[in-house]
């Protein structure tokens, strides 16, 4: 397994700390521009669609933000690339919460996620 496919393997693990994420997914922009995109993307495509809230009967899991803030994480990372505007077009549209949560990230904004 070389570098590339570790680092692939490190994004899509769940257990990866959003964090650890941010700088996996830098070091794939600069090595792998295309398949960095492209692990982003299926991270974006994963749950929840809907940032958690802590105003409900029941409380979403950490694991419910934890997996909220590496969709963030991957949204940011997406930013910046001009292969996907569309789709992340697309993901805004569908979730306001999640485009201002990314743009904190990459400005390094407090109160985000």
């Amino acid at each position: 397994m070389d570098d590339v496919e570790r680092m692939v393997a490190r994004a899509e693990d769940d257990a990866t700390e959003p964090g650890e994420l941010a700088t996996v997914l830098d070091e794939l922009v600069v090595r792998a521009p295309g398949i960095a995109a492209a692990v982003a993307l299926g991270l974006l495509a994963r749950e929840p669609r809907v940032k958690p809230s802590r105003r409900l009967l029941i409380d979403p899991s950490d694991a419910a933000y934890r997996r909220w803030r590496r969709r963030v994480v991957a949204a940011a990372a997406l930013l910046a690339s001009a292969q996907v505007r569309h789709e992340l077009a697309a993901e805004f549209a569908d979730s306001p919460d999640l485009e201002r949560d990314a743009r904190a990230w990459v400005t390094g904004a407090t109160g985000a996620t």
